[in-house]
């Protein structure tokens, strides 16, 4: 039976890091397939052994399934990577004091444009304990099936 499973070298990193995923599949007919989503929007890999750099800060959900010659399928994860800002970077904003000689803008923000930097509120954020709950009720395939779902609906916000 084929089992999909994977290790990581750390959880937590400053932004621009990357991350050692070590595949740990046990099972299966060989050859197998990999197919890594690192949840940073970015293309998947098909390494067995794959290095990622996450460029920004944030959450990242990474998920493997992998398929065996039968083609047979598992999906391992997601495991969350946290990457946080660099400290050390200067995080004094630029100073947009007009020179003496120019009066001040007065103009509100246009607020009609949506940033898409802001989370939108709309979309549900996904909780372990509720991730842990559909595997069981509908196994891992359907979960990353959902995760990929919320993904790209998040993104066209």
């Amino acid at each position: 039976m084929l089992n999909a499973f994977f290790q990581v070298n750390v959880t937590e990193i400053i932004e621009g890091q990357t991350v050692q995923f070590t595949d740990s599949t046990t099972g299966g007919s060989l050859p197998l397939t990999y197919q890594w989503n690192f949840g940073d929007g970015s293309e998947n890999s098909t390494i067995q052994n794959p290095i990622h750099k996450y460029n920004s800060a944030g959450t990242y959900l990474v998920v493997l399934t992998v398929t065996d010659a039968d083609g047979d399928v598992s999906v391992y994860g997601p495991i969350e990577i946290s990457s946080i800002q660099d400290s050390n970077e200067d995080d004094t904003p630029p100073d947009d004091t007009p020179p003496d000689d120019t009066p001040p803008d007065d103009t509100p923000p246009d607020d009609t444009t949506p940033d898409d930097t802001t989370p939108d509120d709309t979309t549900p954020d996904l909780d372990i304990g509720i991730i842990i709950l559909l595997i069981s009720l509908i196994g891992a395939a359907g979960v990353a099936a959902i995760i990929i779902f919320l993904k790209l609906k998040r993104r066209q916000h």
